[in-house]
């Protein structure tokens, strides 16, 4: 019992690590955005969906030229993101995309990051760990009911005054 405890844990571990890196990267880089220089880019692709959206562009910098897919860092589709589609993005086919100036395939067409994002996401992570806190305590049994001693109490009632 106490293998499979500890390979939970584990998993859930790297679960947790890796969705920590990843939304601290896409906020990290949501927020340098606002300071990196624009371009003008060919827009090749763009449709916005109510669950899938999908963006294609290229644009040049000195003689290398990059391709980009982002929308904006941390997406979530609401109504401010569709009306930013309709006037900056629809039927267009040049747009001004933000890029980083040090690695421009990090690049953006709508550059920052809403606050609520960011509480999106980390919603999302304690839901994770709530979630997996209430998993550990039906796997392991760990659950207490009122009156019921715990071990280290049994433990101490158990020693010599």
């Amino acid at each position: 019992m106490m293998i499979v405890r500890l390979l939970i844990s584990l998993i859930l571990f790297f679960i947790f690590g890796t969705l920590a890196f990843l939304l601290h990267e896409e906020t990290s880089l949501g927020r340098q955005s606002v300071s990196w220089p624009t371009t003008r880019a060919t827009l090749k692709e763009a449709s916005l969906g109510v669950k899938k959206s999908h963006f294609s562009y290229s644009f040049a910098i000195g003689q290398s030229t990059f391709k980009g897919h982002k929308l904006e860092f941390c997406m979530t589709i609401d109504e401010e993101l569709r009306e930013y589609f309709r006037q900056h993005i629809q039927n267009k086919k040049v747009i001004t995309v933000s890029y980083n100036p040090l690695n421009p395939a990090q690049n953006v067409i709508r550059p920052g990051m809403d606050d609520r994002q960011f509480t999106f996401y980390l919603i999302l992570v304690g839901g994770f760990l709530c979630f997996a806190y209430a998993f550990d305590r039906l796997v392991t049994g760990r659950s207490r009911r009122k009156g019921q001693a715990l071990p280290i109490d049994i433990a101490r009632r158990d020693l010599p005054a």
